[in-house]
């Protein structure tokens, strides 16, 4: 997704609708917006196609935008705001029980000033 080329696309279409007038106003397949399925569920990454779910990415972003700079910034890097060791081979989120992390982690032991 390009953030920036598509936020300019979108002033220039705005810009020929407002000139026209309502029975001049004439819409073209390109200017369309594409629905999510349209998304190719697959990404090509050092020669392993690797499936992707738009749809969580999407939510991602949606729920952590607060600001358009934050949605600018968000394009700028990767969108990966998880290890991809919580996910599976489709994307989705791995289910595991608590005890099997339980064991990954390391006890402590400091004494509280309490």
């Amino acid at each position: 997704m390009y953030c920036h080329p598509s936020d300019r696309n979108e002033h220039s279409i705005m810009e020929s609708i407002a000139k026209s007038n309502f029975g001049q106003v004439k819409f073209s397949r390109v200017n369309s917006v594409v629905p999510m399925r349209g998304f190719t569920n697959i990404v090509k990454l050092h020669e392993e196609e690797v499936p992707i779910d738009p749809y969580s990415i999407f939510r991602s972003i949606s729920f952590n935008k607060v600001t358009e700079s934050e949605l600018k910034n968000y394009f700028s890097f990767e969108l990966a705001s998880y290890s991809s060791s919580l996910f599976d081979e489709q994307g989705i989120k791995r289910k595991s029980r608590k005890s099997v992390y339980y064991d990954l982690f390391n006890s402590v032991n400091t004494p509280s000033n309490c």
